[in-house]
């Protein structure tokens, strides 16, 4: 990480490595704060449980359940194991696809080594296929998480800054404090 300070206000640049997996790490944080996300878990839940019935019957059937508790027992197995299944198998099949997806050559803009230069008046990424420049008004928020920053230039896409790019925590620490300085004072203008 440099530091230039043209003006009374710091520009700081970064250079950094996108791997595939902080994509996929992206779109796992996007998951689990997904509001959208959370309502398609509600619905598969309520799913199970229905499904759940008919999969009792049958087995109550078929084990010839005589007391009601072997039917509460094995509908209650059924929908944990239907939420088990929700919960892991889903998520590791989708982030299989999204390790296939970028695998290929078309994601060169996407993935390799990026530089982001980030000032008071917007954040320019470039990389060896493309550059962008966009100002902050142009972001919607800026997420700091354990592994990554995202600069969000929409509800599902932006900029991914992995942790490890920073040499220490207090660099990471001043980036994302900047970073929030800037997208705070150009939406108080808007």
């Amino acid at each position: 990480m440099t530091w230039t300070s043209p003006s009374d206000e710091a520009t700081i640049e970064l250079g950094y490595e996108l791997t595939a997996e902080d994509v996929v790490r992206f779109n796992e944080i996007q998951w689990s704060r997904s509001p959208v996300n959370r309502g398609e878990h509600y619905r598969w839940y309520a799913i199970l449980a229905l499904i759940s019935v008919p999969a009792t019957i049958a087995a109550s059937v078929a084990f010839d359940f005589h007391a009601a508790w072997q039917w509460l027992v094995f509908y209650g197995i059924a929908v944990i194991l239907g939420i088990a299944y929700v919960n892991t198998r889903a998520p590791r099949r989708t982030r299989d696809g999204l390790r296939r997806a970028l695998a290929g050559s078309a994601n060169r803009g996407l993935l390799g080594h990026q530089f982001m230069t980030i000032a008071p008046d917007g954040l320019r990424v470039t990389s060896d296929v493309q550059e962008s420049r966009i100002r902050w008004l142009g972001i919607d928020r800026v997420l700091a998480t354990d592994d990554l920053i995202v600069l969000y230039t929409s509800a599902v896409s932006g900029h991914l800054i992995p942790t490890r790019a920073f040499v220490t925590p207090e660099a990471r620490r001043t980036f994302v404090e900047a970073a929030e300085r800037y997208w705070a004072a150009s939406h108080a203008e808007a």
